[in-house]
């Protein structure tokens, strides 16, 4: 099966508001970055942490074949960025800009809540000490309870 980036022709597209453009460049920055820490892990055996033990690097024809595919979805998230035209530069961003930008690390910050949620936790992973699971849930809660608190304050 064959699969092709998609065409990246600009008359195909019409010009994007600020904030669609906004977070398809964002899209673009997460995903290269996340293609980078796939690539140092995989090819490289570079742990992205500063404090993580390195990993085995893939053999080589293992990667080659996904550094093939990571180039090609490197391409396409570039046109993320290709879409949502051209960049402000070193223009300064309007309070709107810095509201939707905070609010998107909020959220980034609720979704990696989920994960440590000590219910769903331990139903997927097995129980936790008991100690362990009464102080998670109170470190959970506490995080949940100021995330609100900051999107309360957030003019």
């Amino acid at each position: 099966m064959s699969h092709r980036t998609p065409s990246s022709s600009p008359d195909t597209a019409g010009p994007v508001g600020w904030v669609h453009a906004g977070r398809l460049r964002a899209a673009e920055r997460e995903l290269l970055g996340l293609l980078g820490q796939v690539a140092a892990i995989a090819g490289e055996g570079r742990n992205p942490s500063a404090s993580g033990a390195p990993y085995t690097p893939l053999a080589a024809e293992a990667w080659q074949a996904l550094g093939e595919v990571l180039q090609e979805l490197a391409a396409c998230a570039r046109q993320l960025g290709e879409l949502a035209g051209p960049s402000t530069g070193g223009a300064v961003q309007g309070l709107g800009a810095t509201r939707a930008a905070v609010s998107a690390r909020l959220a980034q910050m609720e979704d990696s809540l989920k994960d440590i949620d000590p219910a769903r936790l331990q139903a997927r992973y097995g129980d936790l000490p008991p100690g362990a699971a009464a102080r998670l849930g109170e470190v959970h809660a506490r995080l949940q309870e100021l995330l609100g608190k900051a999107r309360e304050v957030l003019p």
